[in-house]
């Protein structure tokens, strides 16, 4: 959590952001949820659409955001699709350096 001091006319108020840390780096955790929404929904898309045929329309309503929102966030739906690729290449190379530093030990 942050909390942030903002003084308006010697009126001080409060402002509180719900803060995550991801890798080191602290963000916003709307940022985080809306774009959770997004891959969520690209998934739940992918079930009933080929990957051809799939709009960033379509996206954002199942994700439930606007297109801005959508592109505030990504370029398009392939970069949604490399975000996803990454992350399970990250995962993967974590399980990989797991199993060779137990194999040292």
């Amino acid at each position: 959590m942050l909390r942030v001091y903002l003084t308006i006319c010697s009126k001080t108020y409060k402002i509180i952001i719900n803060v995550q840390k991801v890798g080191g780096i602290v963000v916003d955790i709307r940022v985080v949820k809306t774009k959770e929404n997004i891959v969520k929904s690209f998934f739940e898309l992918l079930e009933i659409e080929r990957y051809q045929n799939i709009t960033v329309e379509q996206i954002c309503q199942y994700a439930r955001c606007s297109r801005s929102t959508f592109y505030s966030h990504y370029d398009s739906k392939e970069n949604v699709l490399k975000e996803i690729i990454d992350g399970y290449m990250n995962q993967f190379r974590n399980v990989l350096r797991k199993i060779q530093i137990s194999k040292i030990c």
